[in-house]
């Protein structure tokens, strides 16, 4: 299981372009889900599923060593 936060703590409107804005992003947001670790010939296989407090889901597969 994890849960993730992040924060641009109050300085979106200030960065030029304002990326936040027109990407449709909060200035911070909260995500959480759960993900599987199974170790093969091949090396760690990693499947996580998470949602966001919008709504959204993503799944993401990956195969070997974070870096």
């Amino acid at each position: 299981l994890f849960v993730d936060y992040g924060t641009d703590l109050g300085t979106g409107d200030n960065v030029p372009g304002n990326p936040a804005g027109v990407r449709g992003k909060p200035g911070d947001g909260l995500g959480y889900g759960v993900g599987v670790r199974i170790q093969s010939p091949l090396g760690p296989i990693r499947v996580d599923y998470g949602l966001n407090d919008q709504g959204d889901s993503r799944i993401h597969f990956g195969i070997g060593e974070r870096f």
